[in-house]
C-alpha cells in the first residue's frame, strides 16, 4: 500500500491572449510556444512574466501568402533548445529558441515525399527526429537533414509520432485506426495495438489522433475519432486495461503524468482529468481544448474561447494498492 496524490479541483490562475492557440510546454516550465490560428507564426511566451519572448516565422516565401504553410504540429526539443513546427505545407521547420535562426528545414518532395506533417519530436541528443505525416512516419539524422527511415506499415496518415522513454523505439498513432511500436533505426514493427470502436457507432470515424507514452514506457494513452480513450500495457497485452468514455466529440491529444497515476486528454470540445488508477472521471473542462500538463504538475494550460488559460490543480492523498492491471 502505499500514498499517492491524485488532482480532484482546478481553478483558472491566468489568462492569455485571445487570438493565439497554446501548444507546447518547455521541459522547464518556463516557456508556452502558441501558435498563430491564421499565419504559419509560432510565438513563445514566458510563463512567469506573462508576455511574449519571441516570435517564429519562415520569412520570405510565397506559400505563406497562399496560406498553405500553416503550422498544425509546434513543440520544443527535449532540452528546450530548439522549436519544432510541422504543418499541413509538407515542410518541418526548427528554430533556435534563443536567437530565433531558422537552423533546419525539412521540406516535401526534396527531403522525402512527406505530404503534410501531423507531428515531429527530437531525440534527447538532438540528433533525430521522427516525422508523422500524411505518407507515414519518417526518421531523419539532423544537421543536415538526411532520411534514414521511411516507416510503412501504417497505411493511413500518422497523425501522432513519439518517441519511448529509451528513444529506441517510436510510438505512432495513424488513421488506419492502430497504435504502433517500431524500432527508431531499423523500422523494424514490435507490437500493433488496435483501437476497436466498441461503441460501433461509425465503422469509418475511428481514427487514432494520439498517443502518448508515460515515463516508464509501460503505459500508453491513445483517442481517436471514435470519442473514446485506450489505456494500454505496452509491455503485457494488445487488449485495453480501460476503455474511457465521456468525451463529446474526436480527441486530438493526451498526456499522462509523470508517476502514471492520472493524466488529460484534450477534443475539440472538452478537456478531461482522468484517473489512470480505476478509469474514473476527476473532472471535465467544458469548451477547453489541448491540454498541456506543466512540469510541475501543478498547472496545466488549455485553449478556451477566451483564449488560453492557465489552470491550478489541487491534489489530495490516496492510499491505494498499487498492483496495475495488466
Amino acid at each position: 500500500m502505499k500514498t499517492i496524490q491524485i488532482p480532484h479541483e482546478i481553478e483558472i490562475v491566468r489568462q492569455f491572449d485571445p487570438h493565439l492557440k497554446a501548444s507546447c510546454i518547455s521541459s522547464d516550465g518556463r516557456w508556452c510556444l502558441f501558435q498563430d490560428e491564421d499565419l504559419p507564426k509560432v510565438t513563445m511566451w514566458s510563463i512567469e512574466e506573462g508576455k511574449v519572448s519571441r516570435s517564429f516565422q519562415i520569412e520570405n516565401d510565397p506559400s505563406i501568402l497562399r496560406g498553405t504553410e500553416k503550422f498544425r504540429s509546434v513543440s520544443f526539443s527535449r532540452d528546450g533548445r530548439f522549436v519544432i513546427a510541422g504543418g499541413y505545407g509538407g515542410r518541418v521547420c526548427i528554430w533556435d529558441r534563443d536567437t530565433g535562426e531558422l537552423i533546419e528545414s525539412i521540406m516535401n518532395r526534396v527531403h522525402a515525399s512527406l505530404g503534410y506533417v501531423m507531428s515531429a519530436a527530437i531525440d534527447g541528443n538532438n540528433k533525430i527526429m521522427l516525422v508523422g505525416a500524411m505518407y507515414g512516419a519518417f526518421v531523419f539524422k539532423l544537421f543536415p537533414a538526411k532520411l534514414i527511415v521511411h516507416f510503412t506499415k501504417h497505411s493511413g496518415q500518422v497523425n501522432s509520432i513519439a518517441f519511448s522513454p529509451d528513444e529506441k523505439h517510436a510510438v505512432s498513432a495513424s488513421a488506419d485506426e492502430t497504435v504502433r511500436i517500431w524500432e527508431v533505426l531499423s523500422g523494424h514493427q514490435s507490437k500493433v495495438f488496435h483501437q476497436a470502436d466498441l461503441d460501433r457507432t461509425d465503422p469509418w470515424a475511428n481514427f487514432a489522433n494520439t498517443v502518448t507514452v508515460s515515463k516508464d514506457g509501460t503505459r500508453m494513452l491513445s483517442g481517436g475519432s471514435s470519442k473514446l480513450l485506450w489505456l494500454w500495457n505496452s509491455r503485457k497485452s494488445d487488449e485495453p486495461v480501460f476503455v474511457l468514455r465521456g468525451h463529446e466529440s474526436d480527441i486530438w491529444n493526451t498526456q499522462i503524468s509523470s508517476d502514471g497515476y492520472w493524466g488529460v486528454s484534450g477534443s475539440r470540445s472538452e478537456t478531461i482529468c482522468w484517473n489512470l488508477r480505476d478509469g474514473s472521471q476527476i473532472v471535465k473542462l467544458e469548451n477547453s481544448t489541448n491540454p498541456v500538463i506543466l512540469p510541475d504538475e501543478e498547472h496545466l494550460i488549455a485553449n478556451t474561447p477566451a483564449g488560453p488559460c492557465l489552470w491550478k490543480l489541487y491534489f489530495k492523498a490516496k492510499t491505494q494498492n498499487l498492483m496495475f492491471k495488466p
